[in-house]
């Protein structure tokens, strides 16, 4: 399979937040949440890991991410299907 991250941050608890694209021809918005040392959170979505498809055919690609003040991670991105588009996801829950 095909992962690729393009934005980092590090939240106020420490953990290592990771968004970016996994998927070879369905590509998708993935983000990833590390605890401080470097293990995956299995309290953050599926075992550490949320992944998000815009379209069920759409190549979706995740560039950048932010944590707001209240620990919301918004992911912005690109979603292709018949024409390119913005992307644009906001996580509320751990």
């Amino acid at each position: 399979d095909f992962s690729e991250a393009e934005s980092v941050v590090v939240d106020s608890y420490g953990n290592i937040v990771v968004a970016g694209t996994t998927g070879l021809e369905n590509q998708a918005f993935v983000v990833a949440m590390y605890n401080q040392t470097g293990i995956l959170d299995p309290g953050f979505g599926l075992n550490g890991i949320v992944e998000i498809n815009f379209n069920k055919n759409s190549v979706d690609r995740a560039h950048s991410l932010i944590i707001e003040n209240d620990g919301k991670i918004i992911v912005a991105g690109e979603t292709t299907n018949e024409y390119t588009t913005f992307g644009l996801v906001r996580l509320i829950g751990k």
